[in-house]
């Protein structure tokens, strides 16, 4: 919470320094980038006259959650390791794989065949065995070659990061039917997938 607190503080030092700096942005200008900083989360858009406004913003309490749950699993993960005395420095490239797993799983699984709960079920299993078997990479080594876990585990971060990018560069998940946009993964509705919508 310190180290939260203190980013926070010094994020807004900077906000001040470069709205005062900045003829065209003002202290004005910094002071509401400040409290969107600390209270972006509420913020509910301007009103009439152009003023900040904030109260409860169902959008913005989703984004946060669906960007925080990955971060906190994450850390989750590394803290259970360190517990045992381990240094987990691998958690981004065990992230990657179980989410490609999931997503590969998700988006190629007919609900036409296989009802949607059970989709979800096998998604969700699957990235977790992905990222778990990913996981045991750096530990076998340690175990067997007596390899240091932190190089073992930096290495397989940069392994997962290209294979899952190669893996959907190399698939026909890509949506290529919106030419306008650089590619990205298929949107549910074009490969019959139901997921849900949240808002």
């Amino acid at each position: 919470l310190i180290s939260i607190l203190i980013g926070m503080v010094v994020g807004a030092l900077i906000i001040i320094i470069v709205g005062a700096a900045n003829p065209s942005l003002g202290l004005n200008s910094a002071w509401e980038g400040i409290r969107l900083v600390f209270g972006g989360l509420f913020s509910t858009g301007r009103d009439a006259a152009g003023t900040l406004t904030f109260g409860f913003n169902s959008t913005n309490l989703g984004n946060m959650l669906f960007r925080a749950t990955p971060l906190i699993l994450t850390g989750l993960s590394v803290a259970v390791a360190f517990k045992t005395g381990l240094f987990n420095i691998g958690a981004p490239g065990q992230y990657l794989m179980g989410t490609a797993a999931t997503l590969i799983l998700a988006l190629t699984i007919p609900t036409e065949t296989v009802p949607a709960p059970l989709v979800w079920l096998i998604a969700f299993l699957g990235g977790m065995l992905a990222g778990a078997l990913w996981g045991c990479i750096p530990g076998l080594v340690k175990a067997f070659l007596n390899i240091n876990e932190v190089l073992a585990c930096i290495m397989t971060n940069w392994i997962a990061a290209n294979l899952v990018t190669w893996i959907f560069d190399i698939s026909n998940l890509k949506n290529v039917v919106e030419n306008t946009k650089s590619g990205y993964i298929y949107k549910t509705t074009f490969n019959h997938v139901a997921t849900s919508k949240m808002g």
